[in-house]
């Protein structure tokens, strides 16, 4: 095959890469973590590295039950061999010993239920019933499938008289098919208790129109505007007026009668009496004994103002308090120093952990060390803001930050996300004080300082006979030397959760 040649040469090439090692990779992770990412990944690193030791954790409390005690027998238990009575020992034990205090909405109405009957059959309906419940409190399944066909005695009566005792229990509302049947069982329970007691503030025209609302029509609500609702509800009742046939008493998707009947004269206080009452009730009556835990913020920042010889000075207070005290196995350490004595398996395993166990305590010292620096730079470029208000945040780029203290744009990021900062005009997130410039005459404006100044602007005139367009708003913003466009004061409007003028009317 003439033409073709296989030629081999070797050739040197000087190239330059970076690699990060397992330190600095966990310094940067670290930095990025929020207060709960880093407890949990704590608890990781001490559960991993037997040189690590928990002493103290402030969410849990315990003090000094986790101090460590000291070892009398050093040669005798190794530490990666035997479970030694120290402290990371005594925290685990803790941990394991606390029980679970949480009660679910099944437990619950169980618990309720076998008190008000010893029906055997009553009882099994129920638990089958109680069982199919989500963690909202509604059924997931028909309850009419539940039924033992072979069982003469579990009818669709007993079913339903089982299903009101149920929905009657703390709390009221539960094993329905969903919110809007929720209601309405809540709504007949109080004026069943209310009854009792011999009143019913509502009065009965007010409390037939609750009834017709929670009965499939809520959706006639929707905009909340009562004049709008109120020719609705008119609409309907002329409707209703000029149907010859008799409304249904019963429907679908409960045990219950429904009522469909309007009253005879609908009228503006009627309705705002009835939304009133309404919003009492709980949609999700379930939601106290749900396993799902809240999500609290901790801020792990605080600036307070001081006065000094009659200038006024800003303080930054960093919060490590809420993280897991941490600190080198003194044991692990005793055996480190105890070398000599040990075998070369076991010289290689301590001095591993104790590198690794160094190495993360470093990171946390870098992570503290950032946040207090970037915090610091933080609060003399956003000077304005802490001493005057939201109003006076003034436009800031991560870059610009990132330069004042000579680092990368990408540890302002990190520093920036998912952490909080406390002050005496509330918590913030601290990328809240990152805000792109708006268009201004002379001065500068910050996007939510526009925000603050609009949201000024509309409570001054709230009590207006005619509320102000975003058009005006625009105008008025433009009067102060901040232009900007229509649809831009329409997007600050929705992100203020403030509805438009036809809706504030």
């Amino acid at each position: 095959m003439g033409g073709f040649a296989m030629e081999f040469s070797q050739n040197q090439q000087l190239t330059q890469q970076m690699h990060l090692s397992h330190q600095m990779l966990q310094s940067v992770n670290f930095l990025m973590m929020n207060h709960m990412e880093l407890t949990a990944n704590l608890y990781e690193e001490v559960q991993s590295n037997p040189a690590l030791e928990i002493i103290r954790d402030a969410q849990l409390d315990i003090g000094d039950v986790l101090q460590r005690k000291k070892k009398k027998n050093l040669e005798e238990t190794p530490l990666y061999k035997k479970n030694p009575p120290d402290a990371a020992t005594q925290f685990q034990q803790f941990l394991e010993s606390q029980a679970d205090t949480t009660q679910g909405i099944q437990q619950n109405l169980w618990e309720q239920f076998t008190l008000t009957t010893t029906d055997s059959t009553k009882l099994a309906v129920a638990e089958r019933l109680i069982s199919t419940l989500d963690f909202r409190g509604f059924t997931q399944v028909a309850p009419i499938s539940l039924l033992d066909e072979n069982n003469p005695l579990e009818t669709p009566k007993l079913l339903k008289q089982v299903l009101t005792e149920i929905q009657n229990l703390d709390p009221v509302g539960c094993c329905t098919s969903g919110p809007e049947e929720s209601l309405y069982v809540q709504a007949l329970s109080r004026w069943e208790t209310e009854d009792t007691d011999g009143e019913n503030k509502l009065g009965k025209d007010t409390t037939a129109l609750v009834l017709f609302l929670l009965a499939g029509n809520l959706s006639l609500l929707e905009g909340l505007r009562i004049p709008v609702i109120v020719k609705k509800l008119q609409k309907q009742q002329e409707s209703n007026s000029a149907n010859k046939e008799p409304p249904d008493s019963t429907t679908s998707w409960t045990c219950r009668p429904i009522c469909h009947q309007l009253p005879a004269k609908i009228t503006t206080g009627m309705v705002e009496s009835a939304i009133s009452f309404i919003k009492t009730l709980d949609p999700l009556p379930a939601r106290q004994f749900s396993a799902i835990q809240g999500i609290y913020i901790y801020p792990e920042i605080s600036v307070e103002q001081y006065e000094d010889e009659g200038k006024i000075g800003l303080k930054v207070i960093l919060h490590q308090g809420f993280l897991p005290k941490i600190i080198l196995s003194p044991h692990f350490l005793e055996l480190n120093n105890q070398r000599k004595e040990l075998s070369k398996e076991d010289r290689k395993f301590i001095t591993k952990s104790v590198k690794s166990a160094q190495e993360m305590l470093q990171s946390l010292d870098f992570r503290e060390n950032t946040l207090e620096k970037a915090a610091q730079a933080l609060v003399e470029l956003q000077r304005d803001f802490f001493l005057f208000g939201p109003q006076a945040l003034r436009p800031l780029k991560m870059e610009d930050m990132a330069e004042r203290i000579q680092v990368h744009q990408s540890t302002i990021s990190r520093f920036a996300k998912g952490k909080y900062l406390r002050c005496q005009w509330g918590v913030f997130e601290i990328k809240y004080f990152f805000s792109n410039q708006v268009k201004a005459n002379a001065v500068e404006h910050s996007r939510e300082s526009v925000k603050f100044l609009l949201k000024e602007i509309l409570e001054e005139h709230a009590h207006d006979e005619k509320p102000l367009s975003d058009q005006k708003l625009t105008d008025m913003l433009s009067a102060r030397g901040i232009t900007i466009a229509r649809r831009t004061v329409a997007k600050y409007r929705q992100e203020l959760n403030i509805d438009s003028s036809f809706d504030r009317k």
